[in-house]
């Protein structure tokens, strides 16, 4: 369903109307006055160009006008645009400092994943039991429905308080 817009030939004002197909051909209404006598118009459009684009055809030199700066990405374009004049010769040394100082932001984040990766699994390697006799790392096992961690040199079996509750009662 497109939108036309019609300019009134009585009052001269312009107004939008969403036209059906059937409707297509007949004229609508002037929406003010009544007016049968209307006649459609250009209406008005946007253009969308990339940041790339609107970046090259913008001239920082000239000023423009206040609603321009009233968009905050127009501010960064034209800084970008102005950052990038003033350094030709420099190689953009603020481009760069703005890209190290972001690649620093993720390396100091990745570094503090990995500590706390490490710190977690530092934690993990703590609770870890060992045999008091050959030093072997504990295995989990289960006896009659009982968990527990034993030797795999067969030097004994470690259980919790609840675990051994647990046996006492099945053995009474």
């Amino acid at each position: 369903m497109p939108i036309y817009e019609y300019q009134c030939a009585s009052c001269g004002r312009i107004s939008s109307h969403v036209v059906l197909g059937s409707t297509r051909k007949s004229r609508p209404a002037c929406p003010h006055c009544a007016s049968p006598r209307t006649r459609r118009v250009m209406s008005s459009f946007a253009v969308v160009q990339s940041e790339a684009s609107r970046l090259d055809n913008l001239d920082a030199s000239k000023p423009a006008d206040e609603s321009y700066y009233r968009d905050s990405r127009n501010v960064g374009l034209w800084a970008k645009k102005r950052a990038k004049q003033m350094m030709v010769d420099e190689k953009d040394r603020l481009g760069d400092k703005f890209h190290d100082v972001e690649k620093a932001r993720e390396d100091q984040w990745a570094r503090e994943q990995d500590q706390r990766l490490i710190e977690k699994m530092r934690v993990k390697q703590k609770t870890e039991l060992h045999c008091p006799r050959c030093q072997e790392k504990l295995v989990a096992r289960a006896a009659d429905g009982v968990a527990m961690m034993a030797c795999p040199s067969n030097h004994g079996a470690w259980l919790d308080k609840e675990a051994i509750e647990k046996l006492a009662k099945s053995h009474r």
